[in-house]
């Protein structure tokens, strides 16, 4: 899923092309937020809430943090350097761990 102010300005095909173009994020792209207008927690979550499977995992890879309750899930990425190896190892082990949707009474 992509949240990164790319997908303001392209479309889903061509956020997964530039990304698997790059190196970046090769694979599979299942979507995009919304642009919601407020912080990038608030679009995630509303993605999370609306696709039609269970999330078991998930890991944020962004140069902001602004994710509110989904900061436990980020790894901050240096804009000028990209995805490093001690970032990478980072996310992997997160993949591994599963992640648990608030249940709200």
């Amino acid at each position: 899923m992509v949240t990164s102010t790319w997908r303001e300005h392209w479309t889903l095909s061509e956020n997964a092309s530039a990304l698997e173009r790059d190196g970046t994020l090769p694979g599979r792209v299942v979507g995009k937020t919304c642009a919601l207008g407020g912080e990038r927690g608030a679009e995630i979550d509303s993605w999370l809430k609306s696709v039609p499977y269970r999330v078991t995992s998930f890991v944020i890879l962004d140069d902001r943090d602004d994710m509110a309750k989904h900061r436990p899930r980020l790894i901050r990425i240096d804009p000028g350097g990209g995805l490093g190896l001690p970032e990478a190892q980072r996310a992997i082990e997160m993949l591994a761990a599963p992640w648990r949707r608030e249940v709200r009474p």
